[in-house]
């Protein structure tokens, strides 16, 4: 099937889900595959790698944990659809202290013990809303916080041991939350972007790239800047400070993958036309390097 699971490296293994529910971790020397592992949903998140366990969920409110290096199977949980009316795709796997936090499309957010699944708390997201309850954005943790949010309830600090609300911020139809500087990143539906304060939730900085081309993508820090992308919109570069745009490259058609940087600072993108794109660190970000076609299927997923 497609992929539109960010890869994950690791110790000499990629880890890759495809929309059929397959998790595969192909040998990263070679491109052989190590093992497979088959699931009854779409993974659409990329796994979460934590001690010697690969975490991931997929499309049917399913979370697994299995071995990395040979992909045995550890434990699952499986939590049942109530809303009405869910929106597509998943929140991906967060892992910090032993222990698994995840949202699912109910509007509840658990947590789990890293090495046996116990549910450690269960906590409602979502308060009272009949429908879009879903906790799609990825949990991420700042210090002694995290942070989650549901479509319908807003973003929220939570105490990680035990679930219990520090605050709550009422933006709704969140889709992402970035950890940067130390600061929380909400990403929206809409087109916007907060910079909030970690301990009061008070904004720092707000960009509105309007709603028209997508809802932005996982923001991936590079320096002081940081880069997106929007599917109808392109890459986007913002001011990390300020939030003021940079720069912005459109390929020519949808970009769904989220870039990716490399260690000598250079950024790489992949568009749905199966192209790579290459951006020097200090050159401009209107001009990429010379492209590269990787294939006549469109591109979705990016390893590296």
């Amino acid at each position: 099937g497609g992929v539109r699971s960010h890869a994950i490296l690791h110790r000499g293994l990629v880890y890759v889900g495809s929309d059929s529910g397959n998790l595969v971790a192909l040998r990263a020397d070679t491109g052989e595959t190590a093992w497979t592992y088959r699931v009854q949903g779409a993974i659409t998140e990329p796994p979460t790698i934590h001690a010697s366990t690969v975490y991931f969920v997929d499309g049917t409110n399913a979370v697994y944990a299995l071995g990395a290096r040979n992909g045995a199977w550890k434990w699952q949980h499986r939590r049942e659809q109530h809303a009405r009316f869910a929106v597509a795709g998943e929140s991906g796997i967060t892992v910090a202290d032993d222990r698994v936090y995840v949202g699912f499309s109910d509007g509840n957010l658990m947590a789990f013990s890293a090495t046996d699944g116990a549910v450690l708390w269960t906590r409602n997201l979502a308060e009272n809303a009949p429908e879009f309850r879903d906790v799609d954005a990825t949990p991420t943790v700042i210090g002694d916080t995290l942070y989650a949010a549901s479509l319908a309830g807003g973003v929220y600090a939570l105490d990680p041991v035990t679930g219990k609300p520090r605050w709550r911020r009422s933006l709704t139809n969140v889709v992402q939350l970035s950890a940067y500087e130390g600061d929380l990143l909400v990403s929206r539906a809409n087109g916007e972007i907060h910079r909030l304060a970690p301990k009061t939730g008070v904004s720092q900085w707000r960009v509105d790239l309007g709603a028209a081309a997508g809802p932005p993508g996982p923001i991936v820090p590079l320096g002081n800047r940081l880069t997106f992308t929007v599917p109808r919109g392109g890459l986007y570069i913002l001011d990390g400070a300020t939030g003021r745009p940079q720069g912005r490259f459109r390929p020519g058609g949808d970009v769904s993958a989220r870039p990716t940087t490399g260690k000598d600072g250079r950024l790489f993108l992949l568009s749905q036309a199966g192209v790579l794109y290459a951006f020097g660190a200090n050159e401009s970000w209107i001009k990429p390097k010379p492209t590269h076609p990787l294939s006549s299927s469109p591109g979705r997923g990016l390893i590296h």
